[in-house]
């Protein structure tokens, strides 16, 4: 899952202040779903575990990204 919103929480996910934007932008995904995008139902179960696979994958991606992020 690479795309622009994929990008953004894990870059965001540094420190308090990247941790409130990180949960903003959470709460703005969550706010996608509702609408049926990312083709995801629009119940509340749906959502949270959505939003803990996305965590889930960013921290396992973090954890490496100094690696394959190397040029």
């Amino acid at each position: 899952m690479v795309s622009m919103e994929y990008a953004f929480i894990r870059k965001s996910l540094t420190g308090v202040t990247g941790g409130k934007i990180a949960k903003a932008f959470m709460q703005y995904m969550i706010g996608s779903f509702a609408k049926g995008g990312y083709g995801f139902s629009a119940t509340p179960t749906a959502w949270k575990s959505k939003s803990i696979t996305m965590v889930n994958a960013i921290a396992a991606d973090k954890s490496t990204a100094s690696k394959t992020r190397l040029a």
